[in-house]
């Protein structure tokens, strides 16, 4: 305390100084118009750049909750557009009562491989948020894998990017269907193979899920064909798919609940099994 009033003494004419000049501010500030008035509309831009800064680092920071909310909210939509849509293309999600088959549950990705042969996709959502095992993950543009694992809190789901991942495709244009699985090279590039040879393709087809198993809707968009060829004394194309999800940058996912899945594997089980006479 000492110290801090020697301070002063010593500087007290700066002080009184400055005091002197607020003062006379003040003075002219009040007393005449055209000076207050730019002293406000200064004060107004001050202020307003100052609240605004501050604005711009308190909405950075709740960005989080923001996408959380809106990554709850699309789960929420997209589980009632697919139960209210009446296309073609959605018509085996509806029930009898007119209800719904899927919903989707929002899940924040904090781990994905892609420099692996068995890429993996790890989520900070486990089963008290609604996640199980075998639920398909899809992200705004694409599917992306399936749920292989769960926890409590977390969850691990196999990439689409793995040597051992198919899934059920087939192209929007004329209905042709494949089957589509990564070859383990580049990241973006998918293989459709199983395309029977009378198939009309053109390069910038549209590659969807075809529906056949329990895990995705039919209809998902899965890539577009960037190249397609007849290997030597095969029946089938090779095709090309360039996938529509962006592997390298994923934030948020939606995982896919079939509450018919039992009902449609058991009876496709069933089918398989050999009949006897």
């Amino acid at each position: 305390m000492r110290a801090l009033f020697s301070f002063i003494w010593r500087n007290h004419y700066f002080f009184v100084f400055v005091a002197f000049e607020i003062l006379c501010f003040s003075l002219v500030v009040r007393n005449n118009t055209y000076q207050r008035a730019g002293f406000i509309n200064s004060s107004s831009r001050v202020a307003g750049g100052v609240f605004g800064a501050w604005d711009n680092v308190t909405s950075y920071f709740s960005l989080r909750e923001k996408n959380r909310l809106l990554a709850d909210e699309n789960a929420r939509l997209r589980s009632l557009l697919m139960a209210s849509s009446s296309t073609s293309e959605y018509q085996r999600t509806m029930d009898s009562l007119n209800g719904m088959q899927y919903f989707f549950y929002p899940a924040e990705v904090i781990a994905n491989s892609l420099n692996q042969r068995s890429n993996y996709i790890t989520l900070s959502s486990g089963s008290e948020d609604g996640l199980e095992e075998y639920m398909g993950l899809i992200s705004g543009k694409g599917i992306v894998g399936m749920i292989t694992n769960v926890s409590k809190h977390y969850a691990v789901a196999r990439s689409l990017l793995h040597k051992e991942f198919t899934v059920g495709a087939r192209f929007s244009r004329n209905k042709y269907t494949g089957v589509i699985q990564w070859d383990g090279n580049d990241p973006s590039l998918l293989t459709m193979g199983d395309v029977p040879l009378p198939a009309d393709i053109l390069e910038g087809d549209t590659v969807v899920t075809s529906g056949a198993s329990a895990v995705f809707p039919a209809g998902l968009m899965i890539g577009t064909v960037v190249d397609y060829e007849v290997l030597p004394g095969d029946n089938f194309y090779s095709v090309k798919v360039r996938t529509a999800a962006d592997f390298g940058n994923l934030s948020f996912v939606y995982a896919i609940q079939n509450i018919r899945k039992d009902e449609q594997q058991e009876l496709q089980k069933m089918n398989e099994e050999p009949m006897n006479e």
